[in-house]
């Protein structure tokens, strides 16, 4: 059982990392757009 909780853990964060990467690329290219 402990191997599956934390074979489901490493994916989750695989996951959040890339979600992570996404969103503070999102916010960088939206902070390019209100520079003036």
């Amino acid at each position: 059982m402990t191997q599956i909780l934390s074979f489901l853990d490493e994916k989750f964060m695989a996951l959040y990392a890339d979600l992570e990467r996404e969103v503070y690329a999102k916010l960088d290219q939206l902070k390019d757009a209100v520079r003036p």
